[in-house]
């Protein structure tokens, strides 16, 4: 499985483009279709699905993300598993809408992952 295209749909967020990549995982700037909320959706990199320890690093450090409530951090709304089409570890975070816009909003937006 490669990058996810713009448009594609994957557990109730559509991808609208990357936003990065790291070592183990890329960042997606998706619409969470349900709440037409924009998020940036992280996943594990797709040649690093099949590796159970980077799987459980990943989520480790989302539970760890998730405990933390401060306004410089924004806040992890999920985790998923494998149930997600095959994505193991997407985690859906805010993107501050004052930035950005709702979703389908023609601004420009950038971020560093």
């Amino acid at each position: 499985m490669g990058l996810l295209a713009p448009g594609a749909v994957i557990a109730g967020y559509r991808i609208e483009s990357v936003i990065g990549r790291g070592g183990m995982g890329v960042v997606y700037r998706a619409c969470e279709l349900e709440l037409d909320r924009l998020v940036a959706l992280k996943v594990i990199a797709p040649e690093l699905l099949e590796d159970e320890d980077i799987r459980s690093r990943f989520l480790r450090e989302v539970r760890a993300a998730a405990t933390v409530e401060h306004p410089n951090v924004v806040p992890v709304y999920a985790a998923g598993g494998r149930a997600w089409n095959g994505m193991t570890g997407a985690v859906p975070v805010s993107i501050d809408a004052r930035e950005t816009g709702a979703c389908g909003a023609t601004r420009a937006w950038t971020a560093s992952a």
